[in-house]
C-alpha cells in the first residue's frame, strides 16, 4: 500500500511479479498493476518463477524470515526493511 504505488509514478522501475497470501490482495495486484504481472501466494513461489532482477520486500513482520529467506536461498538481489525475523534465533547469520 506505502510502496507499490510510488514505484508506478515514473515508470521507472517495472514491477514483473508479486505476492500475496489473500485471493483479494492478489486480485487488487492485478486490477492496479494490469494483467502482464505475475503474482504468486508466497515468495518461494516468486522467486522459482521468472528470473527478476532484484527482489524488494516490504511485508508484515510475521513474513520478513519467510520472504527474506527465500530471496537469500534463490541468491537474489534484494532491498527490505528491517527486522530480520520476529525471534532472534530466526536470524540467517
Amino acid at each position: 500500500m506505502a510502496y507499490v504505488p510510488e514505484t508506478g509514478r515514473d515508470g521507472r522501475t517495472p514491477i514483473v511479479s508479486a505476492t500475496a497470501p489473500s485471493g483479494a490482495t492478489q486480485q487488487r495486484i492485478r486490477s492496479e498493476r494490469g494483467t502482464g504481472i505475475a503474482v504468486f501466494s508466497n515468495a518461494e513461489e516468486l522467486v522459482s518463477g521468472p528470473a527478476v532482477d532484484e527482489v524488494f520486500i516490504a511485508v508484515s513482520e510475521a513474513s520478513h524470515e519467510e520472504a527474506r529467506g527465500a530471496a537469500l536461498e534463490a541468491g537474489a538481489p534484494m532491498f527490505y526493511e528491517p527486522p530480520l525475523a520476529s525471534r532472534r534465533d530466526q536470524v540467517i547469520r
